[in-house]
């Protein structure tokens, strides 16, 4: 950069770029390549504490013809104030193929994907499927995936289902008249929650504790009630009370037989022997 002067009106950012990670634009090929560059980011250092990423907007994106060999790209930052300014800027630098090796020509996309997807995008640089045309129109015909219950991708051509739903597998995605159905079928809750990132071996896990909890608490209930089966509350107090009144009653019976005179009693023991037979009788007496 020449040395700077009072009365300049900006500040001129010459960078020498190439494609590889560094800021050097090299064409090694034996033929030009378009190439575009346009900034990114740029933040001005005030302090260390204190930058602004703001205010400053690089201008003169670059889209033209790279030559073999290097090359300087400039982008202009009109200001008034030129001295005593320090920052960086990020610029982003985008050209027309991925083989880099092959002399900057486009990929081969018959090889690259083994014949999946064959038609190079120029405007997105990348290889996409070919698309089904028409032979009497000469029109691109539609596609032949209908997703029901989603959206198409713009990229890849296939569907994006909504949550809940699913689609089958599909054994081939040629193109063809035939409709290929997704989005179809409801998936089970099961498989919800399995995409949203828990495993199948945690939910299996966390089943068998619950089970286990659930087998402990049984187990604790039927200890208590046979516990209480075994020997229930206030047996002793009504075994006493029983005895208690066996013999309140033995006394009351001796008592009445004190009453009686002694000849009604032998009468009435031996109408109650003659129930039995004479035998019985003779051995009493």
């Amino acid at each position: 950069m020449s040395q700077m002067k009072k009365g300049n009106r900006m500040i001129v950012f010459l960078m020498i770029l190439r494609l590889f990670a560094d800021v050097q634009l090299n064409n090694r090929a034996n033929r030009p390549v378009v190439v575009r560059s346009q900034m990114i980011n740029c933040c001005e250092i005030i302090t260390p504490e204190d930058v602004d990423c703001e205010h400053i907007r690089l201008i003169g994106d670059h889209v033209g013809i790279l030559p073999p060999g290097k090359s300087n790209v400039t982008l202009v930052w009109p200001t008034l104030y030129l001295h005593d300014r320090r920052g960086e800027c990020e610029i982003g630098i985008t050209y027309n193929t991925d083989d880099s090796l092959d002399s900057c020509q486009p990929v081969k996309c018959l090889i690259k994907y083994s014949g999946k997807r064959n038609f190079f995008n120029k405007s997105l640089r990348r290889c996409q499927p070919v698309v089904v045309w028409v032979p009497d129109s000469g029109e691109a015909a539609d596609s032949n995936i209908i997703c029901h219950n989603g959206r198409q991708d713009n990229v890849t051509g296939m569907c994006i289902c909504n949550e809940g739903w699913g689609t089958h597998q599909i054994d081939s995605l040629e193109s063809s008249t035939e409709s290929i159905h997704m989005c179809n079928f409801k998936t089970s809750p099961f498989s919800r929650v399995t995409n949203t990132g828990y495993s199948t071996t945690s939910l299996v896990i966390l089943t068998v504790i619950i089970v286990s909890l659930l087998f402990f608490v049984l187990c604790c209930v039927m200890t208590l009630v046979t516990q209480d089966y075994s020997s229930p509350p206030g047996a002793g107090v009504e075994l006493r009370s029983v005895l208690q009144q066996t013999s309140s009653r033995s006394s009351f019976d001796g008592s009445l037989e004190r009453l009686i005179p002694p000849s009604s009693r032998m009468e009435g023991r031996k109408k109650k022997f003659d129930k039995f037979g004479d035998s019985y009788i003779r051995l009493t007496h």
